[in-house]
């Protein structure tokens, strides 16, 4: 799936930044793929490259690596409501081996807008020692999916699903937080949903997805702060196909509907920086925060064959009044 449907909303947007009267911020994401997985199996490249039979293909990706760079804008409407908006600019590159003449080994590139998001957040009985938030909203269609590349299909070929840069319908993304602190620690919860809608103009659409996470954090610093993350991700298979792939069989494994979507668990590391604790600190520091973030899945079970995150990190920056 595109990297655009791997993003979730901050958790520190239903945090600190709750109290201030608006924030900008701006993260690098990247995750990467490697070998193949069918369930919680991992395929090796070898046991799958072959005549288009159904159990092996003569197109296999060896190598995905998704970016993202986000920016994302709140503002407070009121003491309990905020207005979210989120934008991805997305670049994508995949590494092929192939039995294809003239393909042993291409890459193919994308890369363009993201979908962007609008959503309205609501603090419940937040207090400074935390609390409950829900969000809700629509995601917009901004991202292309009719990418297209030079492929052994031919020049200006329609791209996999891998490769397009959006889901192509109007989604609807929900997420419910709950946060809390004691003199140590700060922790919470999250689930985020999001839920497609219709079909889009290629004849299909992405899967339902669920992401689940909960976080502890800690002050190592005066000005630093460590994080220790655990993410769980359900999303579902696509519906329908699109048109270039039409099947019963496959030249590759990412151009079949019924070879997406399963569920993992991931374990991100992170560290983030903390505005100076004087609120009269006129420093330019005071109001901004930096962080990275770095994660392993530790449990991956995929509708396969499907290629298997190998890792993820990010980089993050933020701006708060």
């Amino acid at each position: 799936m595109s990297l655009s449907e791997l993003m979730s909303v901050r958790y520190r947007e239903a945090s600190e930044s709750q109290s201030q009267r608006w924030s900008i911020g701006y993260h690098y994401n990247q995750v990467r793929f490697g070998d193949y997985r069918d369930g919680r199996n991992t395929n090796p490249i070898s046991s799958l490259l072959g005549p288009p039979n159904g159990v092996t293909y003569p197109i296999l990706q060896t190598r995905i690596k998704q970016q993202a760079h986000i920016f994302d804008f709140s503002y407070k409407l009121n003491e309990s409501t905020r207005l979210n908006f989120l934008a991805p600019y997305i670049r994508q590159s995949t590494e092929h081996v192939s039995l294809v003449p003239g393909f042993s080994e291409f890459t193919i590139t994308s890369d363009g807008v993201g979908d962007a998001s609008l959503t309205l957040s609501r603090s419940l009985g937040a207090d400074l020692s935390g609390g409950w938030t829900i969000s809700g909203g629509v995601s917009v269609p901004t991202g292309s999916i009719t990418e297209k590349g030079h492929t052994p299909a031919g020049p200006g070929s329609q791209l996999p699903y891998t490769m397009q840069l959006g889901s192509g319908t109007w989604d609807i993304p929900l997420s419910i937080t709950y946060r809390n602190r004691t003199q140590a620690w700060k922790w919470g919860a999250q689930a985020l949903g999001k839920i497609r809608t219709g079909e889009n103009d290629r004849g299909y659409r992405l899967g339902h997805q669920l992401l689940v996470s909960a976080w502890a954090e800690t002050q190592m610093l005066e000005w630093l702060d460590a994080t220790v993350k655990l993410a769980g991700q359900k999303w579902g298979h696509i519906k329908g196909n699109d048109e270039n792939f039409p099947g019963p069989i496959y030249p590759t494994p990412v151009a079949n509907p019924e070879a997406f979507g399963g569920t993992k668990v991931n374990l991100i590391l992170g560290l983030r920086t903390s505005p100076p604790s004087d609120p009269d600190s006129l420093s330019v520091l005071s109001s901004q925060s930096f962080g990275l973030e770095f994660g392993l899945p530790i449990y991956q079970s995929l509708n396969g064959p499907q290629p298997e995150e190998d890792y993820r990190f990010t980089l993050s920056w933020s701006l708060s009044r």
